[in-house]
């Protein structure tokens, strides 16, 4: 029976101890703050500040001592109590008119890193000016530096302080800009089948340009922000960011030297059947055909950034102002001349052009928390809600044999050409996560990865209408109007400095 209590004991023991050991254990090198104490590795820079913070404590403790044998009585205020001297710890720093002393700063880094807690100095003298514990040396600099104002933050839950890396021995930074390299990837722009032809040397006809995406591949683009903070403690700041994204080109030419036929489908309305204008059958016609596709794709936010936590975990509330804009443009040219009986040439040109622009109210939360001691987590979350601008231009033209040209190609008539507008509800999402890593007080690196959904675009690709009247008596083709969705994403790497 007592060896089975014994066996018990020691289960529980295990069951208890085991777990609590573990978290501290799992941080690794880097060391972290828990309830007010430093566990783990402390950076060098954090070792020097608290060993300046200890020979300042006993000079006091020395200059109390002193003044105590000059008196030759003691003193009950230079010898405070364990109460009075947890006042004078949590009271230390600035006096307010009338005697008030104001609560030590809580010290906010820079954006992303929240202040370190700091030991606070011993008991204060009474003939001595008040000190702000947080004022201490910035790393190399040999200058002191001021971490906080007034008020500036409140103990996390349990009661220890708030803080976390470089920003206790940071001073405040009122600005920062920051620039990111973008390589993403965004959706395609579908187009209908715009060129057929045989190959020379094959069999039967197939596409040789269209029905599928296209201008879908990797391109690069920059993000460019610049913000500053409205009150000494970090809590209020004002954000901007333009993003662009380069312009995507997909080209695609074809002629007699390649293939034995070259055509252009279209649907004929008067005859009622699929129809083909040949551009080069190697016999009747000698011509060539190109098509160019172009999309662009940018962005302007004005945000308002407000701080609802601000502990080991920060968390900021955004709202503003968001600006998208997506252009596409499709260009079909094609030229033929007749080779034997007529000696002229047909010169014909369809464009297809569409701008997209958002504008609208986004709001959004950002997520950050320390994974280390130089290390940040973060991840992001913005919804805007607005209206799309939709404008659709098309134009064509006809020359022949170089004369004036005439309006309308092949897929462009009278009842299609001019420019068409459209607004509709839209809403713009963007997610993403990053991690932040601190070099020195001022810079910063980040690397992550973005989304970009936007509900409601048209794209050029999509207004081209293969339904043709060479007649006009019937009003096509027509101009579909039909709307899609666009995204945009992919990673980036960046660096932000702060002043």
């Amino acid at each position: 029976m007592l060896r089975r209590s014994q066996a018990l004991v020691f289960l529980l023991a295990i069951v208890f101890l085991v777990p609590c050991s573990a978290p501290a254990q799992s941080q690794g090198q880097g060391g972290y703050w828990d309830r007010g104490h430093w566990i783990g590795y402390m950076p060098p820079h954090l070792k020097q500040a608290q060993k300046a913070q200890q020979a300042e404590k006993a000079k006091q403790t020395q200059r109390t001592q002193e003044a105590r044998k000059a008196d030759k009585t003691p003193s009950k205020q230079a010898e405070p109590t364990k109460a009075s001297a947890l006042k004078q710890t949590r009271y230390a720093g600035s006096v307010r008119p009338g005697g008030k002393r104001t609560r030590v700063a809580m010290v906010h880094g820079h954006r992303g890193m929240a202040g370190t807690p700091q030991a606070l100095a011993g008991p204060v003298a009474p003939d001595e000016p008040m000190v702000n514990p947080s004022a201490m040396a910035a790393p190399g600099s040999g200058e002191p530096c001021n971490c906080g104002g007034p008020d500036c933050g409140e103990p996390c839950d349990g009661g220890g302080p708030c803080g976390y890396g470089f920003a206790g021995v940071c001073r405040p930074r009122w600005f920062w800009i920051r620039a990111d390299y973008l390589g993403w990837w965004a959706s395609g722009m579908e187009t209908p089948p715009l060129v057929v032809g045989t190959r020379t040397g094959g069999e039967g006809t197939s596409i040789l340009f269209g029905g599928e995406d296209v201008s879908n591949d990797a391109r690069s683009g920059g993000r460019f922000g610049l913000g500053m903070w409205l009150d000494p403690c970090h809590l209020r700041g004002i954000d901007v960011t333009y993003l662009t994204l380069g312009r995507e080109t997909t080209k695609f030419a074809a002629s007699g030297s390649d293939y034995t036929l070259v055509a252009r489908p279209y649907f004929d309305i008067s005859a009622g059947q699929e129809a083909t204008y040949a551009i080069d059958n190697g016999d009747t016609y000698d011509g060539w055909v190109s098509v160019a596709a172009k999309s662009r794709f940018q962005g302007v936010e004005l945000l308002y950034r407000r701080a609802t936590k601000r502990c080991v975990s920060n968390v900021d509330f955004l709202i503003g102002w968001r600006w998208l804009e997506l252009k596409d443009r499709l260009l079909i040219e094609s030229e033929r001349a007749y080779t034997d009986t007529l000696p002229m040439a047909t010169n014909l040109s369809d464009l297809f052009d569409t701008k997209n622009s958002f504008n609208g109210v986004e709001l959004g939360v950002e997520w950050r928390r320390p994974i280390a001691a130089l290390w940040t987590f973060e991840m992001l979350g913005k919804v805007a809600l607005g209206n799309t601008n939709s404008v659709v231009r098309i134009d064509g033209r006809t020359i022949v044999d170089g004369q004036q040209p005439a309006a309308g190609g092949l897929l462009t008539q009278d009842s299609n050409i001019g420019t068409h507008t459209r607004n509709s509800f839209a809403t713009v999402t963007e997610l993403g996560v990053a991690l932040r890593r601190r070099f020195t007080c001022n810079l910063e690196a980040t690397f992550g990865y973005m989304f970009v959904y936007w509900s409601d675009v048209l794209r050029a690709g999509d207004q081209v209408d293969l339904d043709v009247d060479l007649q006009q008596t019937t009003g096509r083709p027509t101009v579909p109007m039909d709307s899609t969705d666009f995204w945009a994403q992919g990673l980036h790497f960046g660096l932000e400095y702060a002043f």
